[in-house]
């Protein structure tokens, strides 16, 4: 199949956007993807194209919530993909975000399945389409081998980890109610509960935006403490059409001192009533770097449970002590650990494969329904790239895609199919197509030639 795969920059910002938005290259690789980014151009090539899928990253869907953005407006740019009569997937996340704009999409675009972690709530978000389009469970993310690979090597043996308890968080605007204030403030809180009974601890906690960790740092800082600490993630506001966002940045222009009760009481005093929550993917990179995760009391997706597979944190800390006791049992610690491992990772119900492998079914579910023959599908494809060159494969075709706006790889990745990305390219790119070619070193040899393409930065200087 062809599948069309549509998401935005920030797919690039965490190594979980990555791996959620190109899950179907990575673990799919029997079919040929274009990628194309949001705010890119959209060549005369992309609207020409015939797709079988064409697949709504999370990224993607959560441009209606930019401060320019117009949906008359996307409409017109990529009317192309509203008359297409391939196979559409949806895949939402912050579903409780501007839910009109997600309604509005799903039915003029006439998408054919939603597949949300926000599934159990779907009578309340989307009363109005609840019958009318397919609605699936999925989570916000999942584990990934490459994680897997890069943990390994950082991974350190518990007792020699430098960090006793490592949490990083961001300080959440009021928007998200006060389920989003009880993670922005999870580590601030457990400091000062923990430093009351215990100063002999090694802690890097932090929700300062100057701390924050991406990328494969982000593996490594897992891989040296021994106790993470987490919670659910979500929202306790439903704001269908942005209001209560624009009420809340107009308040804090006037008053950007202004405390979350202050901006809950002026902007949404009867609002912030709901529960939507889902398990958080640092649930997984923690289960990867085999920390002993200290949680507070949640459903998780009924995945996890309490004293199996973690900490349990009462939500008012009134159990501090008793967490505090259950981390000096360095037996039971490890049990916990190996638990949550075992369940998460060795087990292989939630790695991203299975992700990949929903939406495929997804897809010819529908194909079938509608009786589409798809004579497309290729079953044995020759890949001779390894998983950390497809990463890189995948990297530098999006970083051409912000030229060219179409990116291409396809099921088979040799040296002459990479001779024909190349000509794609150059097609796209025009009238560069004789410097880029000169910055293109093809006769280093073939898997060679591919790395050197790969290293964008050699080449990539227009």
């Amino acid at each position: 199949m062809k599948i069309l795969i549509l998401y935005a920059k920030v797919a690039l910002a965490r190594r979980t956007y990555f791996n959620f938005a190109f899950t179907l290259v990575k673990n799919a690789r029997e079919n040929d993807y274009v990628l194309h980014c949001y705010g890119d151009p959209v060549p005369e090539k992309l609207k020409a194209e015939k797709f079988d899928a064409i697949v709504f990253d999370p990224t993607f869907l959560a441009t209606r919530t930019y401060k320019d953005f117009s949906f008359d407006d996307l409409t017109n740019k990529y009317n192309f993909i509203k008359e297409s009569e391939a196979i559409k997937i949806a895949l939402p996340q912050d579903d409780y975000c501007f839910t009109q704009y997600l309604i509005r999409w799903y039915t003029d675009w006439k998408i054919d399945a939603v597949l949300t972690p926000f599934f159990d709530y779907k009578e309340i978000l989307y009363p109005s389409i609840i019958n009318k389009i397919e609605f699936q469970k999925v989570l916000t993310g999942y584990v990934d081998d490459e994680d897997i690979k890069i943990l390994s090597k950082y991974t350190l043996p518990f007792e020699d980890r430098k960090i006793d308890v490592g949490f990083r968080a961001t300080i959440h605007s009021a928007y998200c109610g006060y389920i989003a204030q009880i993670k922005s403030r999870l580590g601030e809180n457990f400091e000062k509960a923990i430093s009351k009974l215990c100063n002999n601890l090694k802690l890097d906690i932090s929700n300062k935006n100057k701390d924050v960790i991406y990328g494969e740092d982000w593996l490594k800082f897992l891989g040296n403490i021994k106790f993470s600490i987490g919670c659910e993630g979500g929202s306790s506001l439903l704001d269908n059409d942005g209001s209560i966002l624009r009420k809340i940045n107009s308040y804090i222009e006037l008053f950007p001192q202004a405390s979350f009760e202050e901006i809950k009481e002026k902007c949404f005093p009867n609002d912030d009533k709901y529960k939507f929550l889902s398990i958080s993917p640092r649930i997984f990179e923690s289960a990867i770097a085999k920390n002993c995760q200290i949680l507070l009391e949640g459903k998780y997706d009924n995945i996890i449970k309490p004293g199996e597979h973690y900490i349990l944190l009462k939500s008012d800390f009134s159990n501090i002590e008793d967490v505090l006791k259950q981390m000096s049992d360095t037996e039971n610690v490890k049990r916990i650990i190996d638990n949550c491992y075992n369940t998460l990772i060795a087990s292989g119900q939630f790695h991203y494969r299975y992700l990949a492998n929903q939406i495929l079914d997804t897809i010819k579910k529908h194909q079938q329904n509608k009786n589409i023959c798809n004579d497309n599908l290729i079953t044995s494809p020759t890949n001779n790239l390894g998983l950390k060159d497809l990463e890189s494969l995948i990297t530098g075709t999006v970083k051409l895609t912000h030229f060219t706006g179409y990116g291409y790889i396809p099921s088979s990745i040799d040296f002459c199919n990479f001779e024909n990305i190349i000509d794609i390219v150059c097609e796209c790119l025009e009238d560069q197509k004789e410097l880029f070619e000169n910055k293109i070193y093809l006769r280093t040899g073939k898997l060679g030639a591919v790395r050197e393409f790969l290293n964008i930065n050699k080449f990539l200087e227009f």
